[in-house]
């Protein structure tokens, strides 16, 4: 799991089970996806900046 800041250890005895439907999980996942692919960008386009001064 990971968060702004860090990354976190999450145990599998601390998630309870939400019963999403099929449709809804691929909901989330497709969420997830966007977040992480944005998040990518992000650092790269930081990356990118700070480069030349390196």
């Amino acid at each position: 799991m990971f968060f702004l800041y860090g990354e976190y250890t999450v145990k599998i005895d601390h998630l309870k089970p939400l019963n999403y439907l099929e449709s809804e999980c691929q909901q989330m996942q497709l969420i997830s996806d966007r977040i992480h692919i944005s998040t990518q960008y992000q650092v790269i386009s930081l990356y990118d900046e700070i480069s030349p001064q390196i």
